[in-house]
């Protein structure tokens, strides 16, 4: 490692071990969280993406943390409480096998009952030809 700083190779060592455990929250932002490529254009958004994402990488990091650490196989005797363990573990979890939440979450405050349902709703229609009969028709 370059440094201009009058330190020992020890004092470096250390140093370079003490940059690792900066980058877990924004790692687990990025993986858990889906924050990698998000593309924002805002400037505000562009300040408050990177701030969301560093608060839930730092509440899943806790989570991880304090939860007791789930083995991925049976070769992992003694396995680590870390936030990839819980990423596999909610990987597992269906939302809809969740009991306790309402079966609609909101109601939607757009009225569309004027909206054609189901396949109709989707479906392209052929546009009809406008007829004008104020222009005289070719002889």
């Amino acid at each position: 490692m370059n440094t201009s700083l009058p330190l020992t190779g020890a004092h470096l060592q250390a140093f370079y071990r003490d940059r690792w455990p900066v980058e877990g929250l924004p790692l687990t932002a990025k993986q858990m969280v889906g924050a990698a490529r998000q593309f924002v254009f805002a400037p505000e958004s562009r300040q408050r993406l990177p701030e969301l994402a560093l608060v839930a990488g730092a509440i899943l990091m806790y989570i991880a943390a304090t939860q007791p650490a789930v083995p991925t196989g049976f070769w992992d005797r003694a396995p680590k409480p870390t936030s990839g363990r819980l990423r596999r573990l909610l990987m597992a979890v269906h939302c809809g096998d969740l009991e306790g939440l309402a079966e609609q979450l909101r109601k939607k405050q757009s009225p569309t009952a004027h909206l054609p349902k189901g396949a109709l709703g989707h479906r392209r229609q052929q546009r009809g030809r406008a007829v004008r009969y104020d222009i005289p028709l070719a002889a």
